[in-house]
């Protein structure tokens, strides 16, 4: 018998939607056609919320870095990865370092790009990725704008499905306290600070109304502090992907005032139970998503816009109802994992045609601060500010 090829995938070991978007893809392989593994890489400064526990749906791996230079680092990671005829799926610097560095030539590379961020690693590393996938046709268009021309044929265009449960809204809220859910990773560019200010302006308002907060990040503990007083907002952390849904179907809008994000799971989610999205207009893309009979799309940092939205569906609750059911029907139609992934998988099992001739291509990965008699605290606190000052400058171009 054949052995199965393999199919390796790498995202951060971090909460967030990329691992909830890979969780369903991996899920996804009905036919069971690949030996699946699935490394989480974690850097040693990275402040984030750790998973709370394992997948358990294929071979995993937690690979921890920032403790040596990038050399000895694609050493080890490489280790995991075996040189078996199948696929990597990336997308982060380290990975595609890696197999720069250690060259697989069995495996083909597929590079994920799920927003903004993304798009300078793609082009980057265009020299040595096989294939590109987008999920949202705005960073699509953006990976045909900025590669070249000849790599054209090499981008897909795939949507993404999330399964579709059986949790739906409890009861058609007509006329109690209108209730509001965030579920997001708690980070300054998901719009935390602007979910505050949302906040107080319906208070001015005097609307009667709750606001549920689910997620984890950097920002949890501070935001907390902020809403001490209030006793409408409340925080919640449930352990599994169902207590979210159970959750969220209990609520009747899904706020996400968010400055950079591409298609988010949590959106998709939301919709699915019969969540109402109210969203800032974070990329293009996501008209295909959130239509006018199923949701609202305000301009970035329009606090007034999304506030006059929930006004207006406190005082019309049929149109709350409609929109409920237009996004439940949304979700079901457009974005079932059953019948979306069967896409990437028919992608996957052509790895052996869309593997591209190996080309030479000389990248200093490495900087001053790889240096062996750089002490590694100091090399870790300057790569620390400048992602900092990187993840700025995208909120301020957003």
């Amino acid at each position: 018998m054949d052995e199965k090829p393999d199919l390796v995938v790498f995202s951060q070991n971090k909460l967030g939607g990329v691992q909830n978007y890979f969780y369903n893809l991996i899920k996804s392989d009905n036919e069971n056609v690949f030996t699946k593994r699935w490394i989480f890489t974690d850097h040693v400064l990275d402040n984030d919320t750790k998973l709370l526990q394992p997948y358990d749906i294929c071979e995993e791996h937690i690979f921890q870095y920032g403790n040596q230079n990038i050399y000895k680092s694609t050493e080890d990671l490489v280790k995991l990865i075996s040189d078996k005829p199948g696929l990597v799926l990336t997308n982060q610097h380290l990975e595609l370092i890696t197999l720069h560095k250690q060259r697989l030539r069995n495996k083909t590379i597929i590079f994920f790009c799920h927003d903004e961020y993304y798009l300078h690693i793609a082009a980057k590393f265009e020299f040595l990725i096989d294939a590109f996938i987008a999920h949202n046709i705005h960073f699509f268009s953006e990976l045909k704008r900025i590669l070249p021309s000849q790599r054209s044929n090499d981008i897909y265009y795939l949507p993404y499905g999330i399964e579709i449960t059986n949790h739906k809204r409890h009861e058609l809220n007509v006329s109690a306290t209108l209730k509001l859910i965030f579920i997001a990773r708690l980070h300054e560019k998901k719009g935390v600070y602007d979910l505050l200010k949302i906040h107080e302006e319906l208070l001015k308002n005097n609307l009667n109304f709750t606001l549920t907060i689910i997620g984890d990040g950097p920002e949890k503990e501070k935001l907390k502090s902020l809403t001490a007083d209030f006793n409408n907002i409340v925080f919640i952390q449930p352990k599994t992907t169902s207590e979210v849904l159970e959750i969220a179907a209990q609520h009747d809008i899904y706020l996400l005032p968010s400055y950079l994000d591409g298609i988010p799971v949590a959106l998709l989610e939301a919709m699915s139970v019969g969540l109402v999205p109210i969203i800032y207009m974070f990329n293009e893309g996501i008209v295909e998503v959130v239509k006018k009979d199923n949701g609202y799309i305000v301009p970035s940092g329009d606090i007034h816009g999304i506030c006059d939205i929930i006004k207006q569906l406190d005082s019309d609750r049929s149109k709350l109802i409609e929109l409920s059911e237009n996004a439940k029907k949304k979700i079901a139609d457009d974005y079932n994992a059953e019948t979306r992934f069967n896409d990437y998988y028919k992608l996957f099992s052509q790895f052996e045609t869309l593997k591209k001739p190996i080309q030479k291509k000389h990248i200093k990965h490495d900087g001053k601060l790889d240096y062996p008699f750089i002490p590694q605290f100091v090399r870790n606190g300057l790569r620390k500010l400048k992602k900092v000052f990187f993840t700025n400058k995208l909120l301020k171009t957003n």
